[in-house]
């Protein structure tokens, strides 16, 4: 079996990387732990609202990606 990396070809599958990495940084630790205070913006902590955030850019990058390669499924 040929177990190679492919990589993108065309500017949409690169545009698409990008937009998964810059998701996949926003999550990572040294990240998160700037928003690892005691404040409470909007009643809340902001860990949690960075938490909520990071759902919501998940779902919003997927959805875009989708879009830009035309797979609407």
């Amino acid at each position: 079996m040929d177990m190679r990396f492919r990589g993108p070809r065309t500017a949409r599958g690169w545009i698409s990387v990008g937009i998964i990495l810059v998701v996949l940084i926003i999550g990572l630790w040294p990240v998160i732990a700037l928003f690892n205070t005691t404040a409470l913006p909007l009643g809340i902590p902001a860990l949690m609202l960075w938490s909520i955030f990071i759902l919501f850019a998940t779902t919003a990058a997927m959805v875009i990606i989708n879009v830009i390669t035309g797979d609407r499924g």
